[in-house]
């Protein structure tokens, strides 16, 4: 019986000891490097899912979701990928600009997606934290912030990675 359990008690601390090796392995993914991307979106597909009870048009009220596909530029009007947006209102009925809205951004670019997820006002106001991303932007972490669109673009964000 003692031997049964020095056997369990060594195999458990192996084990604590191996999980313990492993965990920084696993979890210490290259971060990118500092940069800060502008990029200019055209809007490309809009669909808004008024839930019941029915918001009045142009506003949006608490689980209304509104998704939309945007095709990125950037300053020099070349095409970088796409913006997949997925938005739901989380607040108290109010116009777009002001409604408060739960978003996933998904951008696709050539060196990998950056996907940044967090509560948001359409007014430009605020930041949505970058929560991830794949290729190039692995281990991203950051903020997009609303910047001022150019000529010709419905929207801009700047995506801080790092600092």
């Amino acid at each position: 019986m003692k031997l049964k359990s020095a056997v369990l008690v060594v195999a458990g601390t192996a084990a604590a000891a191996s999980a313990a090796i492993a965990v920084p392995t696993l979890t210490s993914a290259q971060t990118p490097a500092p940069a800060t991307i502008t990029v200019y979106e055209r809007v490309k597909t809009v669909v808004m899912d008024d839930v019941a009870p029915k918001s009045k048009a142009g506003r949006v009220s608490t689980g209304d979701r509104l998704i939309t596909r945007q095709s990125v530029f950037d300053a020099s009007k070349k095409r970088l990928g796409t913006l997949y947006t997925d938005c739901t209102g989380v607040g108290r009925t109010a116009s777009f600009s002001k409604a408060t809205l739960l978003c996933t951004l998904t951008y696709s670019l050539p060196a990998g997606q950056i996907v940044a997820a967090g509560n948001f006002k359409l007014d430009g106001s605020g930041e949505i934290p970058i929560v991830g991303g794949t290729g190039a932007y692995v281990g991203a972490g950051g903020a997009v912030k609303s910047a001022q669109p150019a000529k010709g673009f419905d929207s801009a964000d700047t995506i801080v990675i790092g600092g």
